[in-house]
């Protein structure tokens, strides 16, 4: 059997591919993307200086194209006001009412238990006049539980 450069190709295209889902990096996909044209290619062109050259300048082209909206995708900003939850504004979603039911804040995508504490009677008064569907901010964050403010 005789083994065509298409077929080298064709192998070498789904290889990269294959591999560049266990990748963290955006190199490999250009380079499958390239071997795959380059095989379409070799089977009107012999010379495989030429088609190595095609491959090469393929690539690098993908690469230096799609680069930037890869790196645009996958590099997502932290939350806005730095470090935490500290800061954060959200959204009351759960009335706050004893320490049994202290309530829930939905907060950049999670949903938060409000603290309760007892000492504190003022911080309790505040709680109380809450509403769900009010926007707080979260003034601290103690364990898994959040001491927030209305904002």
């Amino acid at each position: 059997m005789d083994f065509q450069p298409w077929q080298f190709y064709i192998v070498v295209g789904f290889l990269c591919l294959t591999a560049e889902i266990v990748t963290p990096s955006f190199f490999l996909a250009p380079i499958g993307v390239a071997a795959l044209v380059t095989a379409g290619l070799s089977v009107f062109v012999t010379s495989l200086t030429v088609q190595f050259v095609v491959m090469a300048l393929t690539a690098l082209f993908l690469y230096f194209t799609l680069t930037p909206f890869a790196r645009a995708r996958f590099n997502r900003a932290p939350p806005p006001s730095g470090v935490g939850l500290v800061g954060q504004v959200g959204t009351l979603k759960e009335i706050c009412i004893s320490s049994e039911k202290p309530g829930k804040v939905f907060v950049y995508g999670d949903t938060w238990d409000v603290l309760w504490n007892d000492s504190d009677e003022t911080y309790i008064s505040v709680l109380r006049t809450l509403q769900p569907g009010c926007r707080i901010r979260i003034k601290q964050v103690v364990g898994n539980r959040v001491i927030i403010e209305p904002v």
